[in-house]
């Protein structure tokens, strides 16, 4: 029987120690913490307080933050034309990082860039990220950077994008973002990292209607959940599966969902 630990992403703006007990209480012991979306010229020494409260009801609750993600949009970009933009967002993600180490994540999460990218531009953006990439994957050792695949028309928005951007990279890894597959079905995106043995670390589990993303509740829209675990299960995944759902959904609804899930695949199965 196939079946992987329960865990759930949190937005810091919604964190709170009510939240944190919810998790234990449903049995979720492995959370992400969200720093999407301080604005650019955040204030150093609030976010260093947020984070020494992250640290402290956590382990209140013997609850270990396993993942934080990165900020992304428009003056985040790693992988702008724009030196001034990339610039700035290197030297404001510097600073987040010595802040966010502390906490002693096994990943950080990384946007490659932001929807609209003109297609003459790609190339560039491309080497852009992959040399900004490099040095906050260099940065955050001894944690590793996921780099997450992206909807609309941003960088990584395939899986072959994705694995060229990753390709030749030193500590990098990818996280899977079954919500975010615009120009392909999830499974089809996440049999091509299966085939190429591109290694899958980390999960952001949601379901959409295939057209936008919804981050909706595992089983409430188009992925088709069998076929996502199997192929989870054929490339030995062993990492959490990690809901990034909305906010609204309690923990309880989330371990229900994650039991329905695999209990219809091991079904199946037999």
């Amino acid at each position: 029987m196939y079946q992987l630990e329960v865990a759930r992403s949190i937005n810091f703006q919604g964190f709170s120690e009510e939240r944190i007990k919810g998790c234990q209480e449903a049995g979720i012991m492995k959370i992400e913490i969200s720093s999407c979306n301080p604005v650019i010229d955040f204030d150093e020494e609030e976010m260093r307080q947020k984070a020494d409260e992250w640290i402290r009801v956590c382990k209140k609750y013997g609850v270990e933050i396993i993942s934080v993600h990165l900020p992304f949009g428009r003056d985040w970009e790693l992988c702008s034309c724009d030196d001034a933009v990339r610039e700035k967002a290197m030297a404001q993600y510097m600073k987040l990082i010595e802040i966010f180490k502390p906490i002693k994540p096994q990943r950080f999460i990384l946007h490659p860039g932001y929807p609209r990218v003109p297609a003459e531009e790609r190339p560039y953006r491309k080497e852009n990220f992959k040399k900004n990439g490099a040095i906050i994957a260099e940065a955050i050792k001894p944690a590793k950077l996921a780099v997450e695949n992206m909807p609309q028309d941003c960088l990584g928005n395939t899986a072959d994008e994705l694995i060229e951007l990753v390709e030749g990279m030193d500590n990098v890894c990818v996280c899977f973002d079954s919500n975010h597959w615009y120009q392909e079905k999830p499974h089809e995106a996440l049999a091509k990292f299966a085939k190429m043995k591109k290694k899958v670390e980390t999960l952001h589990i949601s379901d959409y209607d295939g057209v936008v993303e919804k981050h909706w509740l595992a089983g409430e829209g188009v992925v088709e959940w069998n076929k996502i675990i199997g192929l989870l299960e054929e490339m030995d995944y062993r990492g959490p599966f990690l809901h990034e759902c909305g906010r609204t959904y309690t923990s309880d609804q989330v371990v229900e969902a994650t039991d329905r899930l695999f209990k219809a695949y091991n079904e199946q199965k037999q």
